[in-house]
């Protein structure tokens, strides 16, 4: 299926973005990238063993939701776009810039999952640095409360993410225009 615009799929720590975003790509035979692992890759050129998590310790979440604007912008605004099926960030939504980029320039489905199987999800999860909280179920609610509305706000379609793979990769066809 050609597409006018890559997709995007947001949502929460946890909906899987990117287990999602693999299966999709695969069964529409098109390209995929997570913008996380972009970001990475960005960053290692100067910063050879980097995560994610020392991104945030050492310049902060702000510096790091520029980085990943910046990798998301270089994806979506080539024409044509090299990749059709990325995956966001659970925060990638919250910047008001990277907010406009994803209206303007993407097909977003919003990945929705109760807050109760995002915790059963991540809660073990030692690289999430978002969830460096003392109670990482309070956090999880925290940032649904926070981030809910400004996925809703981007997302062509909104996606029940708690079902097999397969059926939330269906339920993502079904979404997509014809």
């Amino acid at each position: 299926m050609p597409l006018d615009k890559p997709i995007l799929l947001v949502g929460p720590m946890g909906a899987g973005k990117t287990t999602i975003g693999q299966a999709l790509a695969q069964t529409l035979k098109v390209s995929y990238i997570d913008n996380d692992d972009l970001i990475i890759t960005t960053m290692r050129q100067s910063y050879p063993d980097i995560t994610i998590p020392e991104i945030f310790a050492r310049w902060g979440e702000d510096f790091f939701r520029e980085q990943e604007r910046n990798c998301l912008k270089s994806i979506i605004t080539v024409s044509p776009f090299p990749y059709q099926v990325i995956a966001g960030g659970g925060g990638i939504v919250g910047p008001e810039p990277n907010r406009a980029l994803i209206k303007q320039y993407t097909y977003c489905l919003y990945l929705d999952l109760p807050v109760e199987e995002q915790y059963a999800r991540v809660k073990g999860d030692t690289n999430r640095p978002m969830l460096k909280a003392p109670d990482v179920m309070a956090r999880i609610k925290e940032l649904a409360q926070k981030r809910d509305p400004l996925y809703r706000e981007v997302a062509c379609a909104i996606i029940d993410a708690n079902a097999p793979i397969a059926t939330v990769v269906e339920r993502c066809l079904s979404a997509l225009p014809r």
